[in-house]
């Protein structure tokens, strides 16, 4: 008979299957909280886990966790890279699929319906793992020992995802629920500890404190220099200021797996 835990986890990972399903099933593209990833796409965050896809080398065996439609899977695939995209919604692998053979990608591009707490994949079957606002979604201490199993010795894992220390931030959570899943819990400095326990070499980058203030001009010409200069601002208070951190809307992360 299944325990109370298990119970639990198998209710959680319905929800957000559900949550999932009927984001990608009736998604136009037009969610009210689109808005503040204007300040995340272009500095900061993307930048750094785009950096680390630029870093992957043709060859290389890449999973990405939570691939959606917006798979980081396109540009490798392109690249001749083979990558493994799994997600919780059977919608969203179904269209990736589609669009994988629409775009002669399927040679190098994979995608499969998959619970990232429970893969099923062979041990150190990947060089790289990818995964972008995903782990908050996730047990950790499960989604982490399965991580580090899949990946080969030396491989590495980069990660994108929120924090959950900022009360302003938190406030507007609390006004929009229906723009996240009932179990999603944005990262603590807590998550990060368990990461680091995990992990070799680990690398927390935070971002996204003052440049939120530039959604203010997001409809003027203004825009990106003020939102420039915010992140130039947010790097020296992050730099002096570590503690500060936690602070941000988001964190990247780059961990290494160590030799065997």
């Amino acid at each position: 008979m299944a325990t109370e835990n298990e119970d639990g986890a198998a209710v959680r990972k319905i929800r957000e299957q559900e949550f999932h399903e009927n984001l990608f099933a009736h998604d136009d593209g037009d969610r009210p909280a689109n808005r503040f990833y204007a300040v995340a796409v272009g500095v900061g965050v993307q930048d750094f886990y785009q950096g680390r896809v630029d870093r992957i080398q043709t060859g290389q065996r890449v999973l990405e966790l939570g691939c959606g439609l917006n798979s980081s899977g396109w540009e490798l695939a392109g690249r001749e890279v083979h990558v493994t995209g799994i997600d919780v919604s059977e919608v969203a692998i179904e269209q990736a699929q589609k669009l994988a053979a629409e775009r002669g990608l399927a040679d190098y591009a994979t995608f499969i319906h998959m619970d990232a707490e429970a893969l099923t994949f062979p041990d150190e079957s990947f060089d790289v793992v990818l995964g972008n606002g995903i782990l908050h979604h996730l047990d950790l201490d499960t989604a982490l020992a399965e991580f580090r199993r899949v990946l080969a010795p030396r491989g590495w894992a980069a990660f994108k995802e929120p924090m959950g220390h900022n009360p302003f931030i938190n406030g507007y959570r609390k006004l929009t629920p229906n723009q996240r899943s009932d179990d999603e819990h944005p990262l603590l400095r807590s998550d990060l500890v368990t990461i680091a326990r995990e992990f070799e070499d680990t690398d927390f980058q935070y971002f996204n404190l003052t440049d939120l203030l530039a959604l203010g001009a997001l409809k003027f010409r203004s825009f990106e220099s003020i939102r420039s200069g915010l992140a130039k601002l947010d790097r020296q208070i992050f730099t002096r200021v570590p503690s500060a951190g936690r602070f941000g809307w988001m964190v990247g992360i780059e961990v290494h797996k160590p030799a065997a």
